[in-house]
């Protein structure tokens, strides 16, 4: 699972390869069905307007992305320097996709509005690719925020606990005052 873990354009990459041989045999046999199938029947503003709907969704994903990669990058505790030291090319590569793939999905929801618009029939695919990659960067992202809070749960127990811890002269004073 590291492969897909560390590698985040390696997973786009095989989605979209996913969608080109479904494309693919979804033309060469009829029986398998297009993402598009059901919708044909819908009016193009219709459509246009799930695409819309899609490219909004995508571009919030993509927003949150960059809010959650400027609290990472933000953070100066040791931890998060320790995170970021470690993490290296594979977390730069894990926040890079999350920002980009939120906005290659709203990208390709957008050439799908228009392609309803002109009466074009790949809209389907690229609703499908649109979708699946959207689904990738959104569950990434979950991933990497649970990992983040995780390292600001071990910050905050750690203030915490030096918080608590009293001095000796300070606990000698306090026994005295009793």
């Amino acid at each position: 699972m590291a492969w897909a873990q560390d590698h985040p354009g390696r997973v786009n990459f095989w989605l979209l390869l996913f969608v080109a041989t479904h494309a693919v045999v979804a033309h060469l046999w009829v029986k398998v069905a297009s993402p598009g199938a059901h919708l044909v029947k819908a009016s193009s503003g219709d459509l246009s307007a799930l695409f819309l709907g899609a490219a909004g969704v995508a571009a919030m994903v993509a927003g949150f992305a960059g809010v959650v990669v400027i609290f990472a990058l933000g953070n100066e505790s040791e931890r998060f320097r320790v995170f970021r030291s470690r993490g290296s090319g594979a977390l730069r590569a894990n926040w890079t996709s999350c920002v980009s793939a939120g906005f290659t999905a709203a990208f390709l929801a957008l050439i799908g509005a228009g392609l309803v618009l002109s009466g074009q029939r790949l809209w389907g695919w690229l609703l499908e690719a649109s979708v699946l990659i959207l689904a990738h960067a959104t569950v990434r992202l979950a991933w990497l925020l649970r990992k983040l809070t995780g390292i600001v749960a071990a910050d905050d127990d750690e203030k915490n606990e030096l918080e608590s811890r009293t001095s000796v002269a300070e606990f000698v004073k306090r026994r005295n005052a009793v």
